[in-house]
């Protein structure tokens, strides 16, 4: 569920925006989510301030459109250098484990 939510929030911010990592994502869990049955996602966009993007949204069973569980995300917008130099952070990490 965390996974879902966290991935449709995201897109949602990446779609009216540029390249983004989450920074906090907090989710109440309503109601048990089955698996085996066909849910809905929504997200909707709260806000932005600079390179802070808000959203929220909720995952809900298809047949009734039950509340399962609801989040808000923060995410933040990255430029396109970030993920090398994360790679090279967490190399430099490992090198003293060597």
């Amino acid at each position: 569920v965390a996974a879902v939510l966290d991935e449709l929030l995201g897109q949602l911010a990446v779609e009216y925006s540029a390249r983004v990592v989450t920074a906090n994502l907090s989710i109440d869990y309503r109601r048990p989510v089955p698996i085996d049955q066909p849910l809905i996602g929504r997200a909707n966009w709260l806000s932005q301030d600079g390179r802070k993007i808000r959203t929220a949204g909720s995952l809900c069973l298809a047949a009734s459109d039950a509340v399962l569980a609801e989040a808000t995300g923060l995410f933040i917008l990255i430029d396109p250098d970030h993920h090398r130099r994360h790679a090279d952070w967490v190399a430099a990490q490992h090198e003293g484990l060597s």
